[in-house]
């Protein structure tokens, strides 16, 4: 029995520290009409009828609903469905967005990629840009590479 212990306690100090602290938590959140204001200390997903992100997220976004809007900072990055769907912050990763009306207002620290039937881009992609749409128009730019598929493409 006391060797045992000794062999336990021998591997309980080989593990690094960092391997016993808790994981960031992630919220979940659901509902028809879903009004997100507080804050994430890790990643967090949203799916309703109409949702509004207005409080910063800590880590990754995903949304999906009818409407989404998303109103504050995200630092990771974000994945968002709907049928319109509105980015009026800064992403600190990359966006990936599919949806009939998709408009970004602000800078992306990373790449974009967007799915669309009409894509208004006003934000800057810090990487490279990939956009399929009817309607196209993107008007700062990319600092990498830009793909644009689309029936109207404006620049």
């Amino acid at each position: 029995m006391r060797r045992l212990l000794l062999t336990l306690s021998a591997l309980l100090m080989l593990l690094p520290v960092g391997a016993l602290a808790a994981p960031p938590r992630a919220s979940f959140s659901a509902g028809n009409d879903l009004l997100a204001a507080s804050s994430s200390p890790g990643n967090a997903y949203v799916a309703g009828a109409t949702v509004v992100v207005t409080a910063p997220v800590a880590g990754d976004l995903g949304a999906a609903a009818g409407s989404v809007v998303i109103a504050a900072p995200v630092a990771g990055d974000e994945l968002l469905f709907g049928g319109s769907v509105s980015t009026r912050a800064p992403a600190g990763g990359d966006l990936r967005i599919a949806g009939g009306s998709i408009t970004i207002d602000k800078p992306i620290a990373g790449d974009l990629v967007a799915l669309g039937y009409s894509v208004h881009d006003a934000g800057r992609a810090g990487g490279s840009v990939f956009i399929a749409a009817v309607d196209a128009d993107v008007s700062n730019g990319a600092v990498g590479p830009v793909t644009i598929y689309g029936n109207t493409v404006s620049l």
